[in-house]
């Protein structure tokens, strides 16, 4: 069930790309970067699974539950790049990677970002430590408009 809420997740995403950029043309490297950061961040769920795919979803499946999140996976990726190809002025192999690097981000920021409770006691406790706890879509904004930016 898990894997499935992931792989909707990737659904919703490239719907979410594909409708920001749709009457678009010229978005430069923080543009889409931007789009990214935007869209990904309001995809709660899925943020908070995709690290958990690859730990463990993908591998706790049979093999043609894999191969059909794999191919779904890829597929929503494709059609992002797509949409940011045609929108932007960043190449595809490019976008790839800045597709790669924002599901990395989003991935290990969102655990980050949201403590577990005992976690968030303690940074309480131990105020110095809760920078560790950051606002998850300015920290994704700021790094992939970075990533964005040396990509291209």
């Amino acid at each position: 069930m898990l894997l499935e809420l992931a792989e909707r997740g990737w659904r919703q995403w490239c719907d979410a790309v594909t409708a920001a950029v749709r009457d678009r043309a010229g978005l430069g490297p923080h543009q889409v970067a931007a789009v990214l950061a935007d869209t990904i961040s309001a995809l709660s769920v899925f943020c908070d699974l995709l690290g958990h795919v690859a730990l463990h979803l993908e591998g706790d499946v049979d093999l043609e539950r894999a191969r059909i999140y794999k191919t779904n996976a890829f597929a929503a990726a494709g059609r992002i790049v797509d949409a940011l190809d045609r929108a932007g002025t960043m190449t595809a192999g490019q976008l790839r990677n800045l597709i790669t690097t924002a599901i990395s981000l989003a991935a290990a920021l969102w655990q980050a970002s949201h403590p577990t409770p005992t976690l968030a006691a303690l940074y309480e406790q131990e105020p110095s430590w809760a920078h560790v706890a950051l606002d998850f879509e300015p920290q994704l904004g700021l790094l992939l408009r970075a990533t964005a930016a040396g990509l291209a």
